[in-house]
């Protein structure tokens, strides 16, 4: 698991210089999680051109990842439940 600040423009989480979890990395697409409003998104890996991988505070993240999951209706069909409970479990190790 890593975590990178990256400039990203895109529909779901905005246009700016924010830090995300990186899920998956592949040739054609990365899928990041953006911790702050928990959505999981897809973009072409050329549009990380300007990341630079950060440092994990585990605890911290930990625990604002599973306050936002106990009031998981707020955030209602795009919350990827599964996702955020194997977050929560590696930030455990």
């Amino acid at each position: 698991m890593k975590m990178i600040q990256a400039h990203v423009d895109h529909a779901a989480v905005g246009s700016g210089q924010r830090r995300f979890f990186v899920l998956a990395e592949g040739k054609k697409w990365t899928t990041l999680l953006d911790p702050t409003q928990l959505v999981r998104f897809r973009v072409k890996p050329t549009a990380l051109r300007r990341s630079e991988e950060v440092k994990i505070d585990r605890r911290w993240h930990k625990r604002n990842l599973r306050k936002k999951a106990k009031d998981f209706r707020r955030w209602e069909r795009r919350f990827p439940r599964k996702v955020v409970k194997q977050l929560i479990e590696e930030l455990s190790q």
